[in-house]
Parts: C-alpha cells; structure tokens; sequence
C-alpha cells in the first residue's frame, strides 16, 4: 500500500598549583664566617595563604524535573480526564501500564507530548482490537485468537516499524489493517492521531462500532483514504463524523 508521506563546580578554581618553596634552593658552600644570627628569617610569609572561597557559591545546580508517562498521559492526553484508568482492565489501562514499563526509553528518546500522545493511541488501537470480543465474534470463534500479523506492537521498537503502520519521518500517516483479525471495536484514541492520519484501513475485520462509537472519524481531519467495508459499523445513515472531513 502506498502512503503519502513527512554543576558548577564547588571546588575554587584559583588554588595554587604548587606549594611555596621554604627550602633553600641551593646547599651553603662552606662554613658561615660568622655565627648565624638569631633573628628569625624574614622571608616566611607574615599570612597563611587563602586557599578557600570566601562563601559557598550560590548557584548550585537544581534538579531535573521529574517527568511522568502517567502524569503527561493523564492530564494532556486522556479523552476522559483520567477516569478512563480506573479500571484496571480497561484497554486505555492496559496501554498506560504498557508505557510505564517504557519509561526510560521513551522519556528521553521522545519529542515529548505528540510522540507519547502517538504511541498511547496505537496502544489502545491495539488493546481495544486483539482477541476483544463483540457480539459478532461468536459467530466466527469461541475465543477471538488475536491479530493476524502483529509484528513489533506493544515492543520497545519504534512505532514506525510495526507491522501495518506507515510514518512521514517519525509521526505515523497511515494504519493499514485490511483483513488483519482485529476484533472488538475500534477506539476513539484513534482520533489522537488526526492532525497526522491520512490512511485507515480496517476492511474485512470483526469490529463493531455503532452510533456515537463512529465519532471518532470526525476527529481524523487530515484523513484523505477510509477503507471500512466488510466491518460491523453501524450507524444510521452517514456517520456525523466523516461529514467533519475535509480531504
């Protein structure tokens, strides 16, 4: 398939580099021609030397923020404010819990909130559809096996390498799943990816979205291919969504 593709340091800098030489740098040739004096030398220094600022510095480095996948995933990303986790089993649960087990890798490889908001929404497209049952899959299966081809998802691999999703550089344009397994329905997370998604291919597959479970298609505004023949969505005459959509 074709897609169209894009400390400062606390130490004082100024110590001296060597000691001062209080020996003499040369042995006497001979017997002195008169008793020493008995005055103390004069070229002992009269003030020990400062070797210590005089106060601590002021600018010490503060501490990197802590950054948190639940935190961004929670309050900038989420559809329902968080409440969608409530339920430990939920497929938005299940793909937080996914991203947390990430959490160094993906803090510090990522373009912080749009590659995370990118990977979560694959998650839950992922966890809404594999071996998900509706009232359709009993016609097919006793227990929904899972996709097809599910290459690299839910892996520490680059999104952009999993099997069926197509990316313009590192942000994903399409999602290629014609006839692929994929059941249950597919979620509104979907929609986290519609300033970017230009193809969405789930034909010939057992989801089942009806009614307001559409909605989310109007979210997909830079959408140009739709391909959801020979799939269970319902919906009474055109979905509201699709007439949201531009190109």
């Amino acid at each position: 398939t074709t897609i169209p593709s894009d400390a400062p340091s606390s130490n004082p800098s100024f110590l001296p580099t060597q000691r001062e030489t209080t020996t003499p740098t040369q042995a006497p040739t001979g017997a002195p021609s008169s008793a020493p004096s008995t005055a103390s030398p004069t070229d002992v220094p009269t003030n020990t030397p400062t070797l210590k600022p005089s106060s601590k510095p002021t600018n010490f480095p503060t501490a990197s923020p802590t950054i948190s996948i639940s935190g961004i995933i929670t309050s900038d990303v989420a559809l329902y404010g968080g409440r969608e986790f409530d339920d430990s089993s939920s497929y938005q649960s299940r793909s937080l819990n996914w991203l947390e087990t990430q959490e160094g890798v993906l803090l510090y490889e990522m373009g912080l909130p749009d590659r995370l908001r990118q990977r979560y929404a694959l998650a839950c497209f992922f966890f809404a559809t594999y071996g998900v049952s509706n009232q359709f899959t009993d016609y097919y299966y006793e227990t929904p096996p899972g996709w097809t081809e599910s290459s690299y998802w839910i892996s520490n691999e680059h999104e952009c390498d999993w099997h069926g999703i197509y990316c313009n550089g590192e942000t994903v344009t399409g999602i290629g799943m014609y006839g692929n397994g994929l059941t249950g329905k597919v979620p509104p997370e979907v929609g986290l990816l519609g300033k970017s998604l230009e193809y969405f291919d789930v034909y010939d597959n057992i989801v089942h979205n009806s009614g307001s479970q559409t909605d989310f298609l109007g979210e997909l505004t830079n959408l140009r291919y739709l391909m959801l023949g020979n799939t269970y969505f319902e919906y009474d005459g055109i979905p509201e969504g699709i007439g949201r959509l531009e190109n």
